[in-house]
């Protein structure tokens, strides 16, 4: 999927992303993150990361438990960076090897990190986390699943 904006790159294809033992994850549509995220202008060393897209039904059609969902996305571990502020990994000392990630790419975090708000625009969840707190750069979100 193409998102348009100067700091919003790709998202991978819808239905592709991590799954957990109990619910899996699509991309949001271009249009919609997009729209969810072009007001906010994070600051300093901040990544303002994109929740991937819960679905509500497994594969074999059976629909997951709401608050089920709600606990999966609260525990979400892994993310689409769509922008990063302007001080990020800017610290030579703490960054000597420079940025560990860059927009447009999938990331790993724990689990309850960061600020949590919602889009209005299709109810889109976003993180907003510290450059520190990123632990890894996923390159084939497919491959691994929260546990």
């Amino acid at each position: 999927m193409e998102l348009i904006g100067a700091s919003v790159k790709k998202l991978p294809i819808s239905g592709a992303g991590p799954t957990s033992a109990v619910a899996s994850y699509a991309a949001h549509a271009s249009d919609v993150i997009e729209e969810a995220v072009k007001d906010i202008d994070v600051s300093g060393w901040r990544i303002l990361i994109v929740l991937p897209k819960m679905k509500e039904r497994t594969d074999g059609g059976v629909y997951v438990d709401p608050a089920l969902l709600e606990k999966e996305k609260l525990a979400a571990c892994v993310g689409y960076v769509a922008k990063v502020g302007p001080d990020a990994y800017s610290d030579k000392r703490k960054f000597p090897t420079g940025p560990w990630c860059k927009e447009g790419q999938w990331i790993l975090f724990k689990s309850y990190s960061g600020t949590r708000i919602q889009s209005r625009v299709g109810g889109i969840e976003l993180r907003i986390l510290n450059d520190d707190t990123v632990e890894g750069v996923i390159h084939d979100v497919t491959k691994y699943t929260r546990v």
